[in-house]
């Protein structure tokens, strides 16, 4: 067992603070995106299609949704949060970046965008105003499949945002 804090004495004290691992468990695949939704809680996108919702405080997540992008469109490539807000977006190789609405511990389905090709990479802007996709014809990760109606390059969506 590890001890929860070292003490070094010489010339000078040093106290290094071990912390705990927090091991998470639930995807049937490989985790390849993850985003910080707050200080609480985030999101996540695996290979095997699901979409994720984790809170820090459990290892399993709050919720899953398997095959968030459709049955044949499996792997999620993508996943950015709207931060400090309850909006998150994910990707994958289906043509569409779909948006979903964080509500405690529940996700649900609040529409999509369409976006040729594989998107790779999103991020929102500070803002909230913005979306940035980065797409391809093909996946980041390997030549697994190809998209010929893609381009490669970055998308960037407006996005309705209410002042109120």
């Amino acid at each position: 067992m590890f001890p929860d804090r070292i003490d070094l004495q010489h010339n000078n004290a040093l106290t290094i603070n071990i912390v705990d691992q927090h091991v998470v468990c639930s995807h049937g695949a490989s985790i390849d995106c993850v985003c910080m939704l707050d200080d609480q809680r985030y999101f996540s996108g695996s290979q095997d299609g699901g979409l994720c919702l984790w809170s820090v405080m459990k290892k399993k997540p709050a919720q899953t949704i398997p095959a968030a992008h459709g049955e044949a469109c499996p792997w999620i490539s993508s996943v950015a949060a709207c931060r400090f807000t309850d909006t998150v977006a994910s990707g994958s190789s289906d043509g569409h970046v779909r948006f979903w609405k964080v509500e405690n511990t529940k996700l649900e389905a609040i529409g999509s965008l369409p976006v040729p090709g594989v998107v790779n990479a999103l991020e929102f802007s500070p803002s909230g105003r913005l979306l940035v996709a980065g797409v391809g014809q093909e996946h980041r990760l390997g030549r697994w499949e190809r998209h010929p109606e893609g381009r490669n390059g970055i998308r960037i969506i407006r996005l309705p945002v209410n002042d109120a």
